[in-house]
């Protein structure tokens, strides 16, 4: 599978499973799957946590029992239509947070917050 051909297995998935055990910062494939309306299935890992959010995602701890817990999880999705469509529906929304304009915005705020901080501390030590 390439790459750009991605979004044709998320227009026809019901679920978007991410499994990994590494410490990622900023995973685009949350963000990802959450643009298309998936609920998803995570790891307690890096930054994931954080960027899908407990309304449209199941997480889930990296132990000796992650696979059964993947398992678990992936079956009470696939059983629960109506869980599965909210968690998607709220996951295209929250998706939106992370918008290039919105995060541009955000990368303005604090960076204008930083510099202004700065020129503080610089007129103090004037």
């Amino acid at each position: 599978m390439k790459n750009n051909e991605l979004y044709k297995y998320q227009n026809i998935a019901d679920i978007a499973v991410i499994p990994t055990i590494i410490e990622e910062a900023a995973p685009l494939a949350c963000v990802e799957n959450m643009a298309a309306g998936l609920p998803i299935i995570i790891t307690n890992s890096g930054g994931m946590p954080e960027y899908a959010g407990k309304k449209c995602s199941i997480i889930v701890e990296k132990d000796a029992n992650l696979q059964y817990s993947l398992a678990k999880q992936i079956k009470d999705l696939i059983e629960n239509k109506d869980k599965r469509k909210a968690m998607g529906r709220y996951a295209e929304l929250e998706a939106t947070n992370y918008s290039i304009t919105n995060m541009y915005n955000e990368f303005y705020k604090t960076l204008k917050l930083k510099v202004e901080k700065n020129n503080e501390v610089n007129k103090d030590k004037a």
